[in-house]
Parts: C-alpha cells; sequence; structure tokens
C-alpha cells in the first residue's frame, strides 16, 4: 500500500504535518495567557507524535520524509515553547538564547558533515539526550505552572533551569569534540587511502 502513496501522503506524515502547523497555537496560548489551553495542545502534541510512531511502525507506514520531519517538528515545537516562555517572562532569555545557539552550532557541525566530508551517521549522545529531556521537563513545569499557577514550588523551574543550562552547554562542547574527533579520522582515512 506504501509504494502508491507519496511519502507526504503517507498517514503519519500528515499527522507530523498537523503537529508543525499547530505549533504557533501553543506559542499563541502562551503569549494569551491561556495556560490551559497551551497545557492541552502540547499534550495532544505529544499523543500525536506518539500515534505517527505506532502507525509507522506497525502498519508499515516508515518512510524517509519521516524520518526527518519528525524530529524537525519535535525540536520546533519545543524551541516555540521557549521561545513563548521567555516573551511573558516564565524563562530568562539568555536560557531561550542558549537553547537556540546549542542547536544551530549542531546543526552547523552536521551541516559542515555532509558538505563536507563523507560523514553521515551523526548518532545521538547521552548529553544530548540528557539535554533534551531536562529542557522537555521543564518545558512541562512551566505548562503546568502556566495552567495551574501556584501549584508547584517556584524552586522546581529554578534548578531546572539550572540543569538545563549545565546540559546544553555540556552537550554543545561534548558534540564538538567528538565532531572535531571524526573529522580528524575522517581526513587521516582520505589522506591514507590517497
Amino acid at each position: 500500500m506504501k509504494d502508491r502513496i507519496p511519502d507526504w501522503r503517507l498517514p503519519p506524515n500528515l499527522i507530523t504535518f498537523a503537529r508543525i502547523a499547530a505549533t504557533p497555537l501553543v506559542a499563541l496560548a502562551i503569549l494569551g495567557h491561556h495556560g490551559v489551553l497551551a497545557l492541552l495542545l502540547v499534550a495532544l502534541a505529544g499523543f500525536s507524535d506518539g500515534l505517527d510512531g505506532f502507525l509507522a511502525r506497525h502498519c508499515g507506514w516508515q518512510s524517509a520524509l519521516g524520518a526527518y520531519l519528525d524530529p524537525i517538528a519535535d525540536k520546533l515545537l519545543l524551541l516555540t515553547l521557549y521561545a513563548a516562555f521567555a516573551a511573558v517572562d516564565l524563562v530568562p532569555v539568555w536560557l531561550m538564547g542558549l537553547i537556540i545557539l546549542r542547536d544551530l552550532w549542531i546543526l552547523s557541525m552536521v551541516g559542515y558533515a555532509w558538505f563536507a566530508t563523507t560523514i553521515r551517521d551523526f548518532p545521538p549522545r547521552w548529553t544530548g539526550k540528557g539535554s533534551t529531556f531536562a529542557q522537555l521537563a521543564l518545558a512541562g513545569i512551566l505548562l503546568f505552572e502556566a495552567a495551574f499557577p501556584g501549584a508547584l514550588p517556584v524552586f522546581i523551574a529554578d534548578v531546572l533551569v539550572l540543569v538545563v543550562t549545565f546540559l546544553a552547554c555540556a552537550s554543545g562542547v561534548d558534540y564538538t569534540v567528538i565532531a572535531l574527533r571524526r573529522y580528524a579520522d575522517w581526513r587521516a582515512e582520505t589522506q591514507h587511502s590517497i
């Protein structure tokens, strides 16, 4: 069945497109101080993320487009959340900037590898997974606090801001060290094969 349907029309990819299209609604809900709506929209996005993965695996609808699109949709939602949080003073602007700069830095290293080397695999690192988990945890706490003000102690978000900051920096340094090592190995292999 997949052979007859273009990748962009596969149900999991349509769900992912819908998640991307709904991302600005989350920002508008946060900016408009509609915390419950923002929390519900993000919960729906999380459900749709699980649903598209389930459909892709169990219905044979996996595709190269979906493999690229799904993490982009997740990252776009997370970055949008932090931009909206910063706009309404739920997180410091510098934290949003740090998260965006880290992602752009890692993306630039991947881009360099794609265009200047033959390196094509970029396995995730534990520091990167930890950084994403901490960002998700903080986003969840902030969404819950926006929906139900005063329900959680303030120090929880403050501690998570420190954890997110540390892990964003640590993962940026870790990915840089690994990338430089891999570039050097690639250069050595290339010169050896000439």
